[in-house]
């Protein structure tokens, strides 16, 4: 693996770390974060575990999350 490919995966990994302890400062879980936030719970679920999730669930969990949307979509890119 490239040094560049690990050093994207560490920036991903810490979105998705980051985004988690969001999550769970503001709501007691993912179920509580989806139906406050009119979120699919399936989706938000399987993002939470690192899975990939529509565009549109991804954009809407960071905007409720107070996050750069597209700081984090730019990170990712580069997986």
């Amino acid at each position: 693996m490239s040094d560049l490919y690990e050093g994207m995966l560490e920036v991903h990994i810490d979105w998705m770390v980051e985004l988690r302890r969001r999550m769970q400062m503001k709501y007691q879980g993912v179920d509580e974060f989806a139906t406050a936030n009119n979120l699919n719970h399936l989706e938000v679920f399987w993002f939470f575990k690192g899975c990939p999730v529509p565009s549109e669930t991804f954009k809407s969990i960071c905007e409720n999350l107070d996050c750069d949307w597209e700081k984090v979509q730019e990170a990712i890119a580069w997986i």
